[in-house]
């Protein structure tokens, strides 16, 4: 039989200090990792916040976040990102549309007939600028994918049924 003396304390020691070293970093690898995920992930969003985000957007003239939050139906029958921009203007400027609006969006969440993937919250605008200026409407919203988009022309509200 060999006898094997003991490791001296000093091996056992570092040996343990490898161990705890290497957990440490690999302990801060992972949060670090899991942290730039959870950052670069988009929220996920309900309709209403979609819908009020839209038109908060929509009537500040901020045309690049509207457009992005408006499905490929829109941009397809609108056509670009300029013109959009451009038609949009021009009828704010010829309904003279405040820029400045409080948007109220009920969690009225209704599905359109026979399309499970549209659905419609209904939304009213008002401005501190104009008090005897507001609209109420629907705003049409395509869920696809986990996304949600804004569906609706880019012109602003569509009235609701029966109005």
């Amino acid at each position: 039989m060999i006898a094997v003396p003991p490791p001296a304390p000093h091996v056992v020691r570092r040996k343990r200090t490898s161990i705890w070293i290497g957990a440490i970093i690999t302990t801060a690898c992972v949060a670090v990792g899991t942290l730039a995920a959870t950052a670069t992930l988009a929220p996920l969003k309900t309709p209403a916040q979609v819908a009020k985000a839209y038109l908060e957007a929509r009537y500040a003239g901020e045309w690049d976040e509207a457009w992005a939050m408006e499905c490929a139906m829109t941009h397809s029958f609108v056509g670009s990102r300029s013109r959009f921009a451009r038609a949009g203007s021009h009828w704010d400027e010829e309904l003279r549309l405040p820029r400045h609006v409080v948007v109220d969006v009920a969690d009225d969440v209704q599905a359109a007939e026979g399309l499970d993937s549209i659905i419609t919250v209904t939304a009213t605008v008002s401005s501190p600028e104009r008090r005897d200026w507001s609209i109420t409407g629907e705003v049409p919203l395509l869920v696809q994918d986990d996304r949600i988009q804004v569906c609706d022309g880019g012109l602003g509200l569509n009235p609701p049924p029966g109005a």
